[in-house]
This record gives C-alpha cells, sequence and structure tokens, in this order.
C-alpha cells in the first residue's frame, strides 16, 4: 500500500464512520428511538441497579433481552454516561471492530505478502448493508467477527490458548459463535478447544458474579437457557416465535421450517395480509426439525469432505477453510437476519485476493462467478414490497451456501501434495542436501 493511498484509505474509513456514527447520535439527540441503543442503555441501567434483567414487560416484550448475562454487565460501563453517552461509546465500539474486522481479514488472507489495493475497501462496500445495520441497530456482530478473527488469527500462529479465549468471550455475548468448537475438535486443536470450555465458564458464569451475585447470576443464566436455547416449542423456537419463523430469518432453522410446515411468512408482522406460505410440505414441528438437523449435518459432511487432509494443507486451504466456516456460521445460528452478512467480509476478502491475484486462471474464474453470483442471490431478496416471497424461500440461506460452495472447489484446487517427512542420516536426507549443495 503506498502512502498516497494509505491517505486516502485512512481518510475514506474515518469520513464514512462519522456519516454512520451520525445516524444514531442524531436520532439521539433528536429525541427519537434508536433501536436496540435503547434498549442497552436500559440493561446497563437495570444490571448497575441489581434489577431483573430477562422476565420483565416494561420493553412490550415477555423476554426483551435476548443475550447471555456476561453480555448484559458490559452494558452497564456505556450506560454510566448517561443515554447520549452510551450510544456514542457502543458507536464507537461497532466502528472499531469494523476497522479489525477489515485488518484481520486481510491480515488472514494475504499473510505477511503484499495486499491488493481492492481488499481494503471492496469487501466493506459488498457488505455494506451489513456494516449500515450494525450502525443503525447498535448490534455486537462486527464486535464478535473481529474476536472471532482474532481468535483465527492466533491458532494460526500457535497461540491455542488466547484462540481459545478469544472464541469464548464472542460466544459469551452471543452464543452462535460457540460452533467454531466443532471445527476446532475436528482440526485437532486440543487446547484451544480445552480453552474456549474454561474461557466460556469464566466469562458465564465468574466475571458476572461479583456485580450480580453468584447465585443471582446462576439464576439469570437459567433463565437465559431456558428462554433462548431450551425454548423449542410446537409453535416455534426462541422466545418470539412469529420473528424466527418469519422471512426475515435466514438460518438453517428458519428457513427449512418455512419449507416443511404450512407457516404464514409474512406472520411477525401486526398489519392486515395475506399470509405466505412456501412449504412443500406440512411436517409436525418435531419431524421437521429432525429433517432441518439432518439437512444441516449433510452441509457439514461436505464441508468436511471439501476440507484438505493434514498433509495436503497449506496456508491458502487454512484460510479457505477458516472463510467457509465463517459463512457457515451465520447460517447455522438459530437467528440470523441480514446483520449477520457483515461477517461476509471476511469471505469476500478470500475471494477477492484469489480473483485479482492468483496465478491459476481456472482459480481466477470460480472466484469471480462465486462473488458475483452470491451477491446476486441477495439481491434477488431485497424487501421491496410485500409479499416477501424471494425471501421466505430463503435467498440468505441459499447465497451463503453458493458462497460455500465455491470456497469449498477452491479449497481443493489449492491443497498441496502430500508433505515428506525427510529424516536424517538417510539415503533421501543424503540426496536432498547433494542437490542444495549443488544448487549452492
Amino acid at each position: 500500500m503506498t502512502p498516497r493511498f494509505r491517505t486516502w484509505a485512512v481518510g475514506a474509513f474515518v469520513a464514512v464512520s462519522l456519516v454512520l456514527m451520525a445516524f444514531p447520535v442524531g436520532t439521539q439527540l433528536r429525541g427519537g428511538t434508536n433501536k436496540d441503543y435503547r434498549l442497552w442503555y436500559a440493561v446497563g441501567r437495570w444490571v448497575v441497579g441489581g434489577e431483573e434483567l430477562y422476565e420483565r414487560s416494561d420493553f412490550g416484550e415477555p423476554f426483551p433481552f435476548l443475550y447471555p448475562p456476561f453480555a448484559a454487565v458490559l452494558l452497564a460501563p456505556p450506560s454510566l454516561l448517561g443515554p447520549l453517552g452510551c450510544v456514542v461509546a457502543l458507536s464507537l465500539v461497532t466502528i472499531a471492530s469494523w476497522y479489525a474486522a477489515i485488518r484481520l481479514s486481510v491480515r488472514l488472507t494475504a499473510g505477511s505478502g503484499p495486499v491488493h489495493w481492492s481488499l481494503w475497501g471492496v469487501p466493506s462496500l459488498l457488505c455494506v448493508w451489513g456494516v449500515y445495520d450494525m450502525a443503525i441497530l447498535g448490534q455486537p456482530n462486527l464486535l464478535l467477527l473481529a474476536l472471532v478473527l482474532a481468535g483465527f488469527l492466533r491458532l494460526r500462529r500457535g497461540g491455542e490458548v488466547s484462540a481459545g479465549v478469544l472464541f469464548a468471550l464472542a460466544a459469551a455475548i452471543k452464543a452462535f459463535p460457540v460452533v467454531v468448537v466443532c471445527y476446532l475438535v475436528w482440526r485437532r486443536h486440543w487446547v484451544a478447544t480445552l480453552s474456549l470450555g474454561v474461557g466460556l465458564v469464566a466469562f458465564s458464569v465468574l466475571v458476572p458474579a461479583p456485580v450480580r451475585g453468584f447465585e443471582r447470576n446462576l439464576g439469570d443464566l437459567t433463565t437465559w437457557l431456558d428462554g433462548m436455547l431450551l425454548s423449542q416449542r410446537n409453535e416455534g423456537f426462541s422466545p418470539r416465535p412469529e420473528q424466527a419463523l418469519g422471512w426475515k430469518n435466514q438460518s438453517f432453522l428458519g428457513v427449512g421450517h418455512r419449507w416443511l410446515r404450512a407457516i404464514d411468512a409474512d406472520g411477525d408482522t401486526f398489519e392486515p395480509h395475506d399470509p405466505v406460505f412456501v412449504n412443500v410440505v406440512a411436517l409436525d414441528y418435531p419431524t421437521a426439525t429432525l429433517v432441518i438437523a439432518g439437512f444441516a449435518g449433510a452441509i457439514g459432511l461436505g464441508f468436511v469432505l471439501a476440507m484438505p487432509r493434514r498433509a495436503n494443507r497449506t496456508a491458502a486451504t487454512t484460510t479457505l477453510e477458516t472463510a467457509a466456516l465463517t459463512a457457515l456460521m451465520i447460517i447455522a445460528s438459530p437467528i440470523s437476519y441480514t446483520y449477520y452478512d457483515v461477517w461476509l467480509i471476511y469471505p469476500v476478502t478470500v475471494l477477492m485476493h484469489h480473483a485479482v491475484t492468483s496465478p491459476d486462471r481456472p482459480t481466477r474464474r470460480v472466484s469471480w462467478v462465486t462473488l458475483v453470483g452470491t451477491l446476486l442471490i441477495l439481491l434477488a431478496g431485497l424487501p421491496l414490497g410485500r409479499p416477501h416471497v424471494v425471501q421466505a424461500y430463503g435467498h440468505g440461506l441459499w447465497a451463503i451456501l453458493f458462497l460455500v460452495a465455491g470456497l469449498g472447489w477452491l479449497m481443493q484446487r489449492a491443497a498441496g501434495p502430500p508433505a515428506v517427512v525427510v529424516v536424517p542420516g538417510t539415503a533421501v536426507a543424503r540426496a536432498t542436501e547433494s542437490v542444495a549443495a549443488v544448487a549452492v
């Protein structure tokens, strides 16, 4: 990156960041409602005041706060700054997380080698709707992405303990990143797996205890587990089944239930409307859930089969498989709204890198096809008005599966030959030394 381009890039990032911050800050100054920022401020005050976190009715929902107790404790300090200060502080966290996600994506993709200029801006541009939603809603998904990418970087550099702690921190804030444990186990990162487990217990049970009290925090944790992770009922999952089953949810579970059960995909609206059904069969809830689990398992098996064996792994294949994993984690979450697609910054960075720098022509072609195809499928689901049929069929799910398929092909293409272990003193070792001597 030339100094001139670096100056331009930093200036553009700062300008865009200020514009994004202006939306929630301006709304707060005008006395308007700032989406989830209002809830985050209230939750922080509940923690400070020692109040109930979950079973409340003052936000029009029986379960207004959907995150673990540890996330609530993190909201206490910014809430001490007042409503406006809380919005500013959380907005700054979002911007810093965005910056970290960009840098980590580039570093994981290009390593210490040269970086094509497009990697610094194009991925964020293609995921601009997700970045915009983060600024408007105040959701923590960019922070989670930065933590997970930092964990991947530490894992690559042999820091398994710190990698596990970073993964645990992300999962303790919002549960879905815990899916990374499947990858750690498959790749036999046992230390990182243990570190993740210990870290998750520490963040969930021990860290909130001095603030909430040990017994009360256990009660909070139990209430959250019962209300969120264990809230499987006939009408749906999560404390808000209408939203979980509606067209906005593009996860395996959301799309699967719409395909397999007679569910109104527009059921999360309170306005009069004609029901939207996209189901191809009419199964009951338990049967549909089993079918969805089987489908998700098949996708996971396909991902595992696409991953090269240990002897064939290269730096490129490791980057590709973590990019595919990041994309799959979006749709593995029980709830996956449009703003979850901000996690595509990393997979798009990887694809852009191969599209513009690979010397292999088929690799470049497949990278471009995957990028363009994914973008077109996502654009086809823009919510331009009712009925939300395309979205109900799961455009976001199919876009990500298309992207993962492209990354899987690239993984196979980038796999190297089996490594040859040269034992000192053998004929192979002596021949290798002779060739090296001649070369010198």
